[in-house]
């Protein structure tokens, strides 16, 4: 586990940004799993399973043609990744996660930017972020980045039996 420690407290860390590799697996996959109990601690909308085999879903990721997953290491441990994913012209960021003891640091900001401007020498020229209404703390940080709402997305369960 990472401290606020691993940082000096007059600077920012010094966060390394790569793109994961077959080697972060286990690593990677475990930060991906903090991130889903986030999500779903946040929107408990979905159902989460027991069963989940994180460093296959991982690995899917990191074979899918048009996805890209950077991650942030500090004193050679992962700290965070943003995973994005792109069409010609758009591109969606899919998840950015920071390990909780090592954020307001520098590193959310570092991947997203780093992500950004991959995503930009590939030729896009717009990216959307979709964040979960609960998450105020994801949805300032983007804002301070320059993303703008553009809209709101409405969704209701259909109870069995119901209407």
């Amino acid at each position: 586990m990472l401290f606020r420690d691993d940082c000096k407290e007059s600077a920012r860390c010094e966060f390394i940004v790569r793109t994961a590799r077959r080697e972060d697996l286990g690593e990677l996959a475990e930060l991906v799993r903090q991130e889903v109990l986030l999500q779903h601690e946040l929107a408990n909308w979905f159902e989460l399973k027991d069963d989940v085999d994180w460093k296959q879903n991982v690995s899917l990721r990191l074979r899918a043609r048009d996805t890209e997953i950077l991650v942030a290491e500090l004193n050679g441990r992962l700290v965070g990744y943003v995973e994005t994913r792109r069409a010609p012209r758009l591109a969606t960021i899919e998840d950015v996660y920071v390990a909780p003891s090592i954020r307001r640091a520098g590193c959310g900001r570092a991947l997203v930017g780093e992500g950004l401007r991959r995503l930009k020498k590939r030729g896009v020229s717009q990216v959307h972020a979709a964040i979960w209404a609960a998450n105020e703390e994801s949805q300032a940080f983007f804002a301070r980045l320059g993303f703008h709402t553009l809209s709101v997305t409405l969704i209701r369960r259909l109870e069995e039996g119901g209407e």
